[in-house]
């Protein structure tokens, strides 16, 4: 069976951070703290794979772990402590307005509290844009944790457990992309 029947990714968009570099003979595809990809081997947290001698390469879901499941109970968190200012502005204005004031008296408290509201929220931007951005980079993380395998030696190895999806399609991608460097030098 022909490797480029085992990739299913969606295409990522390199950057100079994971392009090939040459180093004499080698190329690396992709290197990080504890993932480093050649055209010689793939090293993992100290384990290595020389990738002459994988005959099969693959990837799966793995199991959901409570890290996963509690990183999204952290977003669902984050986006509803966003909502509450403006849920005690909302119930602010409909006590203004339901009470028995004149209507002059109603429109100069809904100013004076529209006053507030906007300073509070000018000094809370900094604030705010924590929530986001940990938000944002929540969502680098996913619940589904995904593994990728290879058969070394006639054994099923797994190389890589991750639930950061970028990270994951960068290390498969470069995997793939080293195997075919090597399987065309061999042809």
């Amino acid at each position: 069976m022909a490797w480029s029947t085992h990739v299913a990714l969606v295409a990522a968009k390199w950057s100079a951070a994971w392009s090939v570099r040459f180093y004499g003979d080698v190329t690396t595809y992709y290197r990080d703290g504890s993932v480093q990809v050649t055209t010689d081997a793939v090293t993992v947290d100290g384990r290595t794979w020389p990738i002459r001698e994988l005959t099969y390469v693959w990837y799966s879901r793995g199991r959901v772990d409570r890290r996963a499941a509690s990183r999204v109970t952290l977003r669902l968190g984050l986006i509803a402590l966003l909502l509450v200012p403006f849920a005690i502005r909302l119930a602010a204005s409909a006590q203004i307005w339901s009470s028995d004031r004149n209507l002059l008296h109603k429109f100069g408290a809904a100013v004076a509290l529209t006053v507030v509201s906007l300073s509070v929220l000018a000094l809370l931007v900094p604030v705010i844009e924590i929530i986001l951005s940990a938000v944002d980079r929540s969502y680098d993380r996913t619940l589904t944790v995904r593994e990728i395998w290879v058969q070394y030696h006639g054994r099923d190895e797994l190389v890589l457990r991750t639930s950061d999806a970028a990270r994951f399609r960068r290390i498969y991608r470069a995997i793939e992309r080293a195997v075919d460097a090597t399987s065309d030098a061999t042809r």
